[in-house]
């Protein structure tokens, strides 16, 4: 079967689920938002070497002052050099997620709304033998530390998720089941993030009162594929409330992301060149430079 009869038959795969689906699904009210949002993301790269993992990572929080939905001010929490760790656990992904979490902390003192890029909850495959439990427990205090400022103070706390491959509503990919059931400018009803928090790998490990609040939904805010939020539920807004503003807040009508985590995307990405310059200042130079008859 030759590459388009594949597409075609997982795009008519994908249809017919959707027709199947019973959901309940909202427009979108066109509600601007006004206040301070930091978007948070971090970049990471990696260089193996005998012994030990290096890890070079930057976190960045950009905060976008808004009035009306309309961008008055931006700053940025985390700009500038890198750092290096020596992973010795192999687990690198665990510590570009405590960077994050530490600069959402930060985030939260001069933000209304805080948006991680991706899940408000640590990955099944995020959680480490038990050699790492240490640094995993750290991570795990610090978003509990975040759900906690969420419920004290109101602010919203929300992951935004591009190209969610959860299945958790269709069986299938949601995101593109969802891309033939949402119209533009409309959101699927709000879910539990687990129904069995209890058992879930990873909320198991939060205080229950934590892990009960956590709730997703999907939202289309324009052409793009529908999107994945997950959410703090504190209680001082509701997921239309959440759909709307996250949906003024995105800046070309064929890519929904808010421009607050694009933002910080950009800042935070560690490109080959840089990483390339700080590995050779180490004197690491990649092993294909030191070939002999070159």
């Amino acid at each position: 079967m030759i590459v388009p009869d594949i597409i075609r038959m997982v795009q008519k795969e994908h249809e017919g689920a959707a027709r199947k689906l019973d959901l309940n699904t909202t427009t979108i009210s066109q509600v601007p938002f006004s206040g301070t949002v930091a978007g948070v993301d971090g970049g990471i790269s990696i260089k193996k070497i005998p012994g030990v993992t290096l890890v070079l990572l930057r976190a960045v929080s950009t905060v976008m002052k808004y009035d009306a939905g309309e961008l008055k001010r931006t700053e940025y929490i985390g700009m500038g050099e890198p750092v290096v760790i020596a992973d010795e656990l192999d687990v690198p992904g665990l510590h570009r997620l405590r960077k994050e979490s530490s600069r959402a902390l930060e985030a939260c003192q001069r933000a209304d709304m805080i948006l991680l890029d991706g899940s408000l909850v640590l990955q099944p495959q995020d959680k480490p033998a038990s050699t790492a439990r240490k640094l995993y427990k750290e991570v795990m205090a610090k978003y509990t530390a975040l759900y906690q400022e969420s419920l004290d103070s109101g602010k919203v706390l929300a992951g935004v998720v591009e190209d969610s491959r959860a299945s958790t509503l269709t069986g299938k990919n949601d995101t593109l089941v969802l891309s033939y059931k949402l119209k533009p400018g409309e959101m699927t009803e709000s879910f539990e993030y687990s129904k069995h928090s209890r058992e879930h790998p990873v909320l198991s490990d939060l205080p229950e009162e934590h892990a009960k609040r956590i709730r997703f939904f999907y939202y289309r805010p324009n052409n793009d594929l529908p999107i994945r939020v997950e959410y703090y539920d504190n209680g001082k807004f509701r997921p239309e409330d959440l759909a709307a503003w996250l949906t003024s807040l995105a800046v070309s009508p064929d890519y929904g992301i808010p421009a607050p985590i694009i933002e910080a995307d950009l800042r935070a990405k560690i490109k080959i060149k840089e990483a390339e310059g700080y590995w050779a200042s180490m004197g690491l130079k990649p092993r294909r430079e030191r070939r002999p008859f070159r």
